[in-house]
């Protein structure tokens, strides 16, 4: 059973485990960037950092475990962003 603040595991096709350690990748649309930060708090989300000099991509806070992945599905599907996805950890690959 897990508890508050954790992931399962998740394999994909090929057996590759990933989890949702928590936060979520905000892409915004072009027009957007200007109002980076406003725009998100209009959202209910809390920007961490950008992810890009431009400014159009962001890590926000979101919890850990479904929660996170509930959320990004939703405000994706809301179609406020050019794409909202969890904060997926994956397992590295051994070279």
């Amino acid at each position: 059973t897990l508890t508050s603040g954790q992931s399962p595991v998740f394999r994909d096709e090929a057996g590759n485990a990933g989890a949702l350690p928590g936060g979520m990748i905000v892409k915004l649309k072009a027009d957007q960037t200007p109002r980076a930060r406003a725009l998100l708090a209009e959202a209910g989300l809390s920007p961490v950092r950008a992810l890009d000099p431009e400014g159009s991509t962001w890590l926000v806070e979101s919890p850990a475990g479904t929660e996170s992945l509930s959320r990004a599905n939703e405000l994706h599907e809301s179609g406020r962003f050019e794409s909202v996805s969890p904060n997926w950890w994956r397992e590295r690959a051994r070279k």
